[in-house]
């Protein structure tokens, strides 16, 4: 989800990303473009399948090549702290071009 959700063509479509113990791959990590995306994302404290920071890598407290956390397939993932940034970052870019959260709202609102 989060990888179709950041490019186009689906990504002018997707109004909001749910990502429940998700990350995308090490070098993978790209913010959604070019429209800015809400993600809301889960992580469970103790996921040794996809961990989201060090101390839950398969190498405690250390992290993989290209600073990925190390899963227990050894599959190297971003850290969640980097995936919300990058996230972050776009409606940071959507803000400074006029537009951010306020886009998203449904026309005639008044929201």
């Amino acid at each position: 989800a989060l990888t179709l959700a950041s490019a186009p063509p689906l990504n002018a479509r997707v109004r909001a990303v749910v990502a429940h113990a998700a990350a995308p791959f090490a070098g993978y990590n790209s913010p959604p473009s070019p429209h800015a995306v809400p993600l809301l994302k889960h992580d469970a404290r103790e996921d040794w399948v996809v961990p989201p920071y060090a101390a839950a890598s398969m190498t405690p407290g250390q992290l993989g090549p290209l600073n990925g956390t190390v899963g227990e397939g050894g599959w190297l993932y971003t850290r969640s702290v980097e995936v919300t940034a990058a996230w972050a970052s776009a409606f940071d870019s959507a803000a400074e071009q006029g537009g951010g959260a306020a886009d998203l709202r449904p026309a005639g609102s008044g929201v």
